[in-house]
């Protein structure tokens, strides 16, 4: 299957398995599991480069925690209830609120909604201001979308980046639900 395009996905991975060499995706449940012991369980599948899914993550501590261990992608609870912080609701009440009653456009919307999500500085900073090396790159993509190509460089190789981030995006979207 892999063979034929399948991204192939190892659930509640142990340890060392066979399996490896044959699929794109590393499920790990994380609930209870220390720092060390989650180093060395990830360290064969992340040489390898496979995408490393941490699962039951609950809280926000333990989100942060796994993405300082390499996990790339995450499941659980904590991705499925409000973090119930006083004035989010509101907040996004607000905004709610504003985009139905008003000429506001996306671009102020933006994702202010963003401001309250729990995204690094690094990637708040790309998203919102196109800055860093992945801010340059949205901003490429961007006008690439617009059907502005670029003036120097290989054409083609912005094509197959974007259409590689299209096929992550829908990957990203399943997994979401």
């Amino acid at each position: 299957m892999a063979a034929q395009g399948f991204a192939l996905a190892l659930d509640d991975f142990e340890g060392a398995s066979e399996l490896l060499e044959h699929c794109g995706i590393v499920k790990v449940a994380v609930t209870g599991r220390a720092d060390d012991d989650l180093s060395a369980l990830i360290a064969a599948p992340a040489e390898r480069g496979l995408e490393l899914v941490a699962t039951g993550v609950a809280t926000a501590d333990e989100f942060t925690r796994c993405r300082v261990l390499g996990f790339s992608h995450f499941q659980g609870e904590f991705f499925a209830r409000p973090s119930g912080e006083q004035g989010t609701a509101a907040a996004s009440l607000q905004s709610l609120r504003e985009l139905t009653s008003s000429d506001l456009s996306f671009e102020d919307l933006e994702e202010e909604v963003l401001e309250t999500l729990p995204f690094s500085e690094e990637i708040s900073g790309a998203l919102l201001r196109h800055e860093g090396p992945l801010g340059e790159m949205l901003a490429i993509v961007l006008r690439y979308e617009q059907g502005h190509l670029p003036a120097s460089g290989d054409a083609t190789e912005l094509a197959e980046a974007y259409l590689a981030a299209l096929k992550w995006a829908d990957r990203a979207g399943w997994w979401v639900g």
